[in-house]
């Protein structure tokens, strides 16, 4: 989509820069068809005078009059010079732009004065157009540049946007994963297991009462220590601690959270108690089925004792 709208954007870019050169090309076309046109007038009314003055000089005129009156009538401004190079007669500008016209069998020359036609741009023409196409190319590099800024720009909020999502689903105190992280990895999990087959467990921690801060932090770090390196660790609430256990079933989520549960006691001296559940292919649920059901092991837990739990039945028992 981003992709797309670059494209659009060089082609705006690059069609109006067209449509101006369009413009300045015809203006520049129409003015110097107009001024080919003036010459032209000009030539002929330069020839015609010519022939005139050669004609009164024959004849043994006044030359002073006739091109006055040349003047008055054509509404001309004509120049007769001598061989010399001398005025004769006429009112034109010797400095003015002129067109000169030899008059027969004489050394006289007429010139008549041309009137600037158009804008007076055409001799100006080269530059404009060099400009013309420097401002198109500025304007396509800005357009990279300034898209190059906003893709960055994106990219640098989807880096931000992912970080404070990651803030927000994590434990302020001890930096382990939230509930909320905890549901949104286990529903991933259970995705994937109910395509590939694969199952997980769930190993709830909880420590009776009102834990101090100090304690909170030794159990997640030990939590933390204890799990292996695909394990996923989080805090779900005030002394509660949770480890998601990949690729494991009931017994294996059942043994490793009684393993954990005993390092926390020997090494700390802390009652803990625990309860589990497993996902299954075969049994479809939800994340929050299934952190439900480790909180009722864990009530079963503490109701009837660790090993009178309905997942800890038949397994192997060890004295702390």
């Amino acid at each position: 989509m981003a992709g797309t709208r670059k494209v659009a954007a060089v082609v705006l870019v690059a069609a109006l820069a067209g449509l101006a050169m369009l413009a300045w090309w015809s203006m520049l076309a129409a003015e110097r068809a107009a001024v080919r046109a003036t010459d032209t007038g000009a030539r002929n009314a330069a020839v015609a005078s010519a022939l005139a003055v050669g004609t009164l000089q024959r004849s043994g005129g006044e030359l002073a009059g006739v091109v006055a009156l040349t003047e008055q009538s054509a509404g001309l401004r004509l120049l007769v010079r001598d061989g010399a190079g001398r005025a004769l007669a006429g009112d034109a500008d010797p400095s003015a732009r002129l067109i000169v016209a030899d008059v027969p069998g004489t050394d006289l020359t007429v010139a008549v004065e041309v009137d600037d036609a158009g804008l007076g741009v055409g001799r100006f023409s080269h530059v404009i157009t060099a400009a013309a196409f420097l401002v198109m190319a500025c304007s396509v590099t800005m357009l990279v540049i300034v898209a190059g800024d906003r893709r960055r720009a994106h990219v640098e909020i989807d880096r931000l946007g992912k970080r404070w999502a990651e803030a927000a689903a994590a434990d302020d105190q001890t930096g382990l994963g939230n509930r909320t992280r905890l549901l949104e990895d286990t529903a991933a999990l259970i995705a994937r297991g109910s395509r590939y087959g694969n199952s997980f467990g769930l190993a709830l921690f909880e420590l009776p009462g009102e834990p101090s801060d100090g304690l909170i932090l030794a159990v997640s770090e030990m939590v933390t220590g204890q799990a292996r390196g695909a394990d996923l660790c989080y805090r779900v609430d005030g002394g509660r601690f949770v480890t998601v256990l990949p690729e494991q079933d009931e017994t294996g989520v059942t043994l490793a959270a009684d393993r954990i549960r005993r390092t926390i006691t020997e090494r700390l001296g802390q009652e803990i108690r625990t309860g589990v559940s497993s996902f299954s292919p075969w049994m479809p649920c939800s994340a929050s089925d299934l952190l439900l059901r480790a909180e009722l092991d864990l009530g079963t837990s503490a109701l009837l004792g660790e090993d009178r739990s309905p997942y800890r039945a038949g397994l192997p028992t060890r004295t702390a």
